[in-house]
């Protein structure tokens, strides 16, 4: 897991991410157009890869190097009687929601006024570790554990952020990077002012939450 301290605790990958609305009926139809760049009905690798990069597997259903419309409607399309938690939510913009990692689902056996267990964690940036004991006494310490891939934490990030500037000289903030909620989900994201589409998989080690 990774945390970071003050200005930094909130600065992580879920700060950068744009939540483009859903597309739905002809707006699907013109993003097709869109990435059609030669007009002739089919999408190829090259040309998805320019608009949606890593989409081009997901939406290639018979492997033959090109994506039609019917391709990607049939993805868009809900997949026969399964549950939408169990398909999974793809978007016409390329973005694909994987089903819940149910098995991460823990339920906690604390209660409101119990201690909060120590912990000790690498910085993402680097330098010491920081452990909750070092701030006993001190300010109060608000801890914030998300992932990317979660859709309330990402809704609630920038409100979170907000706090953070506004009592940081009264609280000391900590977001903790856990593991993935829907790991293989592709998420629209910004950086750099340039959004791309990122697939998001899950994490077992410091690198790669560093890296998401």
């Amino acid at each position: 897991m990774k945390t970071t301290r003050k200005s930094h605790a909130l600065i992580c990958t879920a700060l950068l991410v744009s939540i483009s609305a859903s597309l739905h009926g002809q707006e699907s139809n013109d993003r097709f157009k869109q990435w059609d760049k030669n007009n002739d009905g089919k999408l190829t690798k090259d040309e998805l890869d320019q608009q949606a990069p890593g989409r081009f597997e997901r939406l290639d259903a018979d492997h033959d190097g090109v994506v039609t419309r019917a391709e990607q409607d049939a993805f868009l399309k809900p997949r026969g009687n399964a549950s939408a938690a169990q398909r999974g939510r793809a978007r016409p913009n390329g973005e694909y929601y994987a089903p819940p990692a149910m098995a991460e689902r823990v339920d906690s056996p604390l209660k409101i006024g119990d201690v909060a267990p120590g912990f000790s964690l690498q910085p993402s940036g680097g330098g010491e570790a920081v452990t909750l004991a070092q701030f006993k006494g001190k300010k109060p310490v608000v801890l914030v554990f998300g992932s990317i891939t979660c859709g309330p934490f990402r809704k609630s990030v920038v409100e979170t952020f907000d706090l953070h500037k506004k009592y940081a000289d009264k609280a000391e903030f900590l977001m903790i990077y856990i593991r993935e909620a829907h790991p293989e989900s592709t998420i629209l994201v910004e950086e750099n002012g340039v959004s791309s589409l990122k697939e998001f998989l899950q994490t077992d080690t410091f690198k790669g939450r560093v890296g998401n």
